[in-house]
């Protein structure tokens, strides 16, 4: 059966598709790309002045493949993203059959052709042996390859995702495999956190969802008030939170746990979840209760769910923190990866990225604390009304 591209323009005619987009995220064991997380971030927290285009391959009545992007004007340049900047990274193109070749020249085709067309494709936390960037490179129409550049990524050339193996093991001959001292400090902990009457909690009823939300976001809000402010979390976010919940909180999919004391969450953390891969997304906690380091602890009750539940693949979200790795078996590496087809604005292009490159050089190089008041006042601008 023939193959046929399409370019979609209006998230409404997405939603035929949305069973199949989901299928692909299942196979492909990347939570944030699927339609959940994808369409629930256009609808609350696209920017305003953004327009979708979201290439699809069918075969048939079936999705073989999709490329959600959106794209928008900075700078006199058409740049195309990924759905879902800003709130999560390892997002990429999915294809039923990886290396598909037909599939990609036929998605590629419809990329390459939209309008207006594109001046970069820019993959933010793309995992770094994503073979996606070149196959778009390598099946772009025309005489010219796009220029494909592996840039810095938050001042650095990579980000570690720490992760735990869960295939093969369990969670008692995980636990041994960790340092003594730590197996014997989480013991302690937890005892006195029992003491205190605490009861480890997984929301799965839309109420209990919704208070988990709520106490979430006042406890991350909370924590990061000080310090300028959530680089991340925003009303526009949270709605976009409370949609995906909705639809993903019935399969487990979508996991809030909380530590509650004589009623009151005193932490609460984020997962999302696809294929049996459980991502860590965000969490919060009060600092009265620090020193029970209750994220550790609230990731270590998660961590043992997710055995029991039979998931293979356990997460702790992008970031080298010590912390992660006292529970970590591996790591992963994203990279934040351009792509630049070689049209008449070409030569545009490379000098903007040129001249942010420098821009990033420079301010890498601004003391620490000049550093911390440039990043405030930066998150104020992003924070909406």
């Amino acid at each position: 059966m023939a193959i046929k591209g399409e370019l979609i323009t209006d998230a409404t005619d997405l939603e035929r598709w949305r069973a199949d987009w989901d299928g692909l995220a299942l196979q492909s064991r990347l939570p944030y790309s699927s339609p959940a997380w994808m369409l629930s971030w256009w609808g609350h927290v696209a920017p305003p002045d953004a327009g979708l285009r979201v290439a699809i391959v069918r075969e048939g009545s079936h999705l073989i493949a999709i490329a959600p992007f959106y794209f928008r004007k900075r700078n006199g340049l058409v740049d195309y993203r990924l759905l879902g900047t800003g709130t999560s990274q390892q997002r990429e193109p999915l294809l039923a059959v990886p290396d598909d070749a037909s599939a990609i020249k036929v998605l590629v085709s419809s990329i390459a052709s939209a309008q207006p067309p594109p001046d970069l494709l820019t993959f933010e936390g793309i995992p770094a042996n994503s073979l996606v960037p070149a196959h778009l490179q390598e099946e772009w129409p025309g005489r010219k390859r796009p220029f494909l550049e592996r840039k810095t990524f938050r001042g650095r050339a990579h980000r570690e995702v720490p992760a735990i193996a869960l295939e093969g093991q369990t969670y008692d001959r995980w636990l041994a495999s960790r340092n003594r001292h730590f197996r014997k400090e989480m013991q302690r902990i937890r005892r006195r956190l029992s003491d205190h009457g605490a009861v480890f909690r997984l929301a799965t009823s839309g109420e209990e969802v919704k208070r988990g939300l709520r106490s979430f976001a006042d406890l991350h809000y909370a924590r990061w008030r000080s310090r300028g402010g959530s680089a991340v979390l925003n009303t526009r976010v949270e709605a976009m939170l409370e949609e995906v919940a909705r639809q993903l909180v019935t399969q487990l999919r979508f996991r809030l746990w909380s530590i509650q004391i004589e009623g009151q969450i005193i932490c609460a953390e984020i997962f999302v979840c696809a294929g049996g891969t459980v991502c860590s997304w965000l969490g919060g906690f009060d600092e009265e209760w620090s020193a029970k380091q209750p994220s550790i602890q609230t990731l270590i009750a998660a961590l043992e769910h997710s055995w029991e539940f039979g998931d293979d693949r356990f997460e702790l979200g992008p970031g080298g923190q010590d912390y992660k790795y006292r529970l970590a078996d591996q790591a992963d590496i994203l990279d934040t990866t351009i792509l630049v087809p070689q049209t008449l604005r070409y030569p545009l292009t490379r000098a903007q990225l040129i001249s942010k490159d420098l821009a990033r050089i420079g301010f890498r190089r601004l003391p620490t604390q000049h550093r911390r008041h440039v990043s405030k006042a930066l998150r104020r601008l992003k924070t909406p009304p």
